[in-house]
């Protein structure tokens, strides 16, 4: 069944006074890597997609806490569900994007990893997750980032994202109600029906994404605008240029 994103267009003030276009893709059931509305840009490798199944936030040109800042009590790091002594209480409630088990439509959530947020001293989760980002080789910051919700700290309190912008100013901060997205009666805790894709394009590029009230996310993506490529006038005119340069080398 095909699934629309929900898109909200609206414009911000940048500095200097120029505007820059922002959607945001809000509550969209997201199953696999195909139901996100970047797929086909990041599959045209215009962008990224973080499934954390190595073990590891390692896609270029991001990173988030892997250890303790100074000033900071917080290590982001990627959980697989487990279960059995020794087990780490926030391991045994690990819940990851339902292919992500090899077998959409299974509604599991508890093979595979995702990304978490906890107290560098104690252990246990603290909800609240910051990504950071940087220049491409192009000198380019990520016109889209989206992630997977697949579990709230709280459910009865809202989850917030926010993104700063390379401007400077930040798009307005989203709040959501985690309690809208469970699913009819039936199903149990990490049940993929609840995991919920949002996103954001900013054109004016984006440096830094927080979420708040959040126990771990998945399918962490980003990506760029293409690179142009030259106009006609300016192949026409190469093309001229070089007929040129051989008619010289010819006669002389």
């Amino acid at each position: 069944m095909s699934r629309i994103p929900i898109a909200l267009s609206v414009l911000f003030a940048l500095v200097g006074g120029a505007r820059a276009a922002v959607i945001f893709y809000e509550e969209l059931e997201y199953f696999q890597s195909e139901d996100s509305p970047f797929h086909a840009r990041i599959a045209a490798g215009n962008g990224y997609l973080e499934d954390f199944e190595d073990h590891a936030l390692d896609t270029p040109h991001v990173v988030s806490w892997d250890v303790p800042r100074l000033g900071s009590i917080q290590i982001g790091r990627t959980h697989r569900f487990a279960t059995g002594t020794g087990v780490p209480v926030n391991q045994n409630s690990t819940w990851s994007v339902d292919a992500d088990d090899g077998l959409n439509g299974d509604f599991r959530g508890d093979d595979g990893d995702s990304w978490t947020t906890v107290n560098a001293s104690q252990g246990g989760i603290l909800g609240f997750m910051e990504f950071r980002f940087e220049p491409d080789p192009l000198g380019r910051y990520p016109t889209f980032v989206g992630f997977v919700i697949t579990e709230a700290l709280d459910p009865f309190s809202d989850v917030e994202f926010g993104t700063a912008t390379l401007s400077g100013p930040e798009a307005p901060d989203n709040s959501y109600d985690p309690l809208s997205w469970i699913p009819p009666v039936g199903t149990v805790r990490g049940d993929a029906r609840t995991h919920r894709f949002f996103g954001i394009e900013v054109e004016d590029g984006i440096t830094r994404l927080t979420i708040d009230n959040v126990r771990q996310i998945d399918h962490l993506q980003y990506g760029y605008a293409p690179v142009p490529e030259p106009t006609v006038a300016v192949s026409v005119m190469s093309g001229i240029a070089t007929l040129s340069m051989r008619r010289r080398r010819r006669s002389s």
